[in-house]
């Protein structure tokens, strides 16, 4: 049985970024696994970042079917698989992302939160297609909230349109943690750039370089040549993550990444690219530190 209410996407919208960020090169990420934690006010949450290439042919019939526009596919055989996990406060969510690994454009994207009560449970699947976005939801009925997510009975459709005639191929806010370890930070001319599309409007995004510095990190570092603990200062580049609306009628709203929104810095570590710490608002707690707890780099 489907809600009376009108499916409200509840993901912001500003996690569809237009791909403006093809071509630049995925040769310096470093790492297949990140952990990070941040604690505020004795309230902790862990976010747990996994990304890997696997082939398009074991996807098999996990893709989700639209029921408008033409599915957007990846260019060559494989795709880039983007796992966030993220517990805390009570609650618990995993995201799966597939992007094409050419340019990062989204393929499917789909979360399952779980929490302590039956109406913290939702499914949300949405396929990218070339001209918006199809979004598909599950809810338990009581009784299902131990079963796996599609065998949830309450079911929303929603096909979501762009407002222009264009839309293309669309970059997915779950890649950021990758996209960030793709600058160069002993370049200080070194930048992202992307088109943004939030609910409202078009935006542009951008990973602005500002100065080195040296924040204290802890964390444990695995790679070929064994396992470590990483502590102390060390040297980093700030970024911030910056959104401005490309239409004077779209107001400006807070663009919202790894939980945290407001004026959000990304520190990435100068000698590994790995990102070591995000730094933002969090809703009703004020500012934190999502801080970086676990890498595993590739040999």
């Amino acid at each position: 049985m489907n809600r009376a209410r009108h499916l409200r996407i509840a993901v912001c919208w500003s996690t569809l970024l237009l791909c403006a960020v093809a071509g630049r090169a995925a040769d310096g990420v470093s790492w297949s696994k990140l952990g990070f934690k941040i604690t505020k006010l004795m309230v902790s949450v862990r976010v747990e970042v996994e990304a890997a290439t696997v082939a398009t042919s074991g996807l098999g019939d996990a893709w989700i079917d639209s029921s408008d526009g033409l599915a957007i596919r990846p260019r060559g055989r494989d795709v880039l698989a983007v796992r966030l996990t993220t517990t805390g406060a009570g609650q618990s969510s995993v995201l799966d992302l597939w992007a094409d690994p050419f340019d990062w454009a989204a393929l499917q994207r789909s979360s399952v939160q779980k929490g302590s009560r039956l109406k913290d449970h939702r499914y949300r699947g949405y396929r990218f297609v070339d001209r918006g976005v199809f979004s598909l939801t599950r809810y338990p009925l009581p009784g299902q909230a131990g079963r796996p997510a599609r065998e949830w009975s309450e079911v929303e459709e929603e096909f979501l349109p762009t407002p222009r005639d264009e839309w293309g191929r669309v970059v997915d806010g779950s890649t950021l943690f990758w996209i960030a370890s793709t600058v160069n930070p002993t370049d200080p001319e070194d930048r992202a750039e992307m088109r943004v599309w939030l609910r409202r409007g078009l935006f542009y995004l951008t990973l602005e370089p500002r100065e080195l510095t040296q924040i204290k990190v802890d964390y444990q570092l695995t790679s070929s040549s064994g396992e470590r603990r990483v502590r102390g200062l060390t040297p980093v580049r700030r970024y911030v993550l910056a959104a401005r609306p490309l239409y004077t009628d779209v107001p400006q709203r807070s663009f919202r990444f790894a939980g945290l929104s407001g004026d959000i810095d990304v520190y990435v570590d100068v000698q590994t690219r790995v990102p070591v710490q995000v730094s933002g608002s969090l809703r009703t707690l004020g500012r934190g530190h999502l801080k970086l707890k676990e890498a595993v780099l590739d040999p």
